[in-house]
């Protein structure tokens, strides 16, 4: 039977595991694939790991601040490689409005093994737990995506995306709009959730 693995880090800020490597080494061999105590995945890598950082970082930093955890798993590849892990990802405190009366919700970077744990940026800010929520896959599949942000608000949160068809899109479906759209998608914070609540979401 398959072993797989979740391990969460909290880090008080990037630089406990950017600063010395060996703590996120050390940190891949939590996995138990890691020191050959667990069989690796017959399907592929399966483990996940989810880095918590509690120091603030600006909207402005980022996609520098992506960069840098690129560069980081980049260098880390082998090790990651060895402890069978499928995705990583890094949700970072954001900086709240000057007043402290209101919080954002913190950035969130998901890298892939499949992309070489680069990251997969049409999913920023997006919990991977409730990505497939806003079937990204199925757009995917006839259009090019762009991200152009997101939003909170009290009712959920707001994700803009720029889609563009693909020319094999077109080429099934001649009379189709050629001209690029946008797509909303939103996560709701409403447990009860109704055609009110929608307008809501919507009009937000």
């Amino acid at each position: 039977k398959d072993s797989r693995t979740s391990i969460t880090k909290i880090c008080n800020a990037m630089s406990d595991i950017q600063g010395d490597m060996t703590a996120f080494k050390s940190l891949l061999g939590e996995f138990p694939q890691y020191a050959g105590s667990a069989p690796r995945c017959e399907t592929g890598p399966a483990n996940v790991l989810s880095v918590l950082v509690l120091q603030d970082y600006s909207d402005a930093d980022q996609d520098s601040l992506a960069q840098s955890i690129e560069q980081l798993l980049a260098r880390s590849l082998p090790d990651l490689e060895k402890a069978d892990v499928r995705r990583v990802s890094f949700i970072v405190s954001k900086d709240g409005k000057a007043d402290k009366t209101t919080y954002s919700l913190p950035s969130v970077f998901t890298f892939r093994e499949k992309a070489d744990f680069k990251e997969d940026h049409l999913y920023r800010d997006i919990e991977p737990t409730v990505s497939y929520q806003l079937d990204m896959l199925r757009l995917g599949k006839n259009f090019t995506l762009n991200f152009l942000g997101d939003q909170l608000s009290p009712s959920g949160q707001i994700y803009l995306y720029k889609a563009s068809p693909k020319a094999s899109a077109l080429a099934q479906d001649k009379k189709a709009n050629k001209a690029p759209r946008i797509f909303a998608r939103a996560v709701s914070f409403i447990n009860d959730f109704s055609a009110g609540s929608f307008e809501q979401l919507l009009i937000e």
